[in-house]
Formats: structure tokens, C-alpha cells, sequence
């Protein structure tokens, strides 16, 4: 699995996303080789988002995005798939779109 660490993960949530400058620099931060291919890999991630952290885990190969924690209510916790409007409100469209680029 990759990291990306949780101040990195704000360059990935607008729909710009980053510039090449700041993948650089990211890629120096992460530990990534700089002149040769990334292997394919889960990534994960800390979120933060209206007050609350949760853990994201994004699998390009399979593709398909986790969540873990993300609701604190009891009548939202469990397993399920997140409606899109949830989605668009934590930027998940931004991240699943723009992240693979770092890679």
C-alpha cells in the first residue's frame, strides 16, 4: 500500500487538482521513485472533514473506495455504499481522480 500524508491530501480534494510542481515535491515527500514506474498499489489516506477524521482506502486495480469511519451516528454506521451526494461533500470525486496522478 502507499500513504499519502494528510496535508498532501488537500492539494488532491479541489477540481484542479494539483499542479506538476506540487506532484513533484509530493512524490519527494512520499518517497516515490522519481524516474522510473510506480507500481500499481492500494493507497490510503487520513480525511478530514467537518470536524472528524476518517480513513480513506482507494484500489485503482480493483476499482473501488473504502471508508472507514466516516459516519459517527450509530443509525449511519456499518457497511453500505455511499450515496453521491455524500461523496461530492467530503470531495471524493476530486481525490478518486486526481491521486492516481502522484502515481
Amino acid at each position: 500500500m502507499w500513504f499519502v500524508h494528510l496535508e498532501a491530501v488537500w492539494a488532491f480534494c479541489t477540481e484542479e487538482g494539483p499542479e506538476e510542481v506540487e506532484l513533484q515535491y509530493l512524490r519527494q515527500q512520499v518517497c516515490l521513485p522519481m524516474d522510473e514506474e510506480v507500481p500499481v498499489r492500494p493507497v490510503v489516506f487520513i480525511r478530514f472533514f467537518v470536524d472528524h477524521y476518517f480513513v480513506v482506502v482507494v484500489d485503482y486495480e480493483e476499482n473501488l473506495m473504502f471508508t472507514f469511519g466516516r459516519h459517527t451516528n450509530t443509525d449511519l454506521a456499518g457497511v453500505y455504499p455511499h450515496d453521491e451526494e455524500d461523496l461530492e461533500q467530503w470531495q471524493a470525486q476530486w481525490l478518486w481522480l486526481h491521486l492516481q496522478k502522484l502515481f
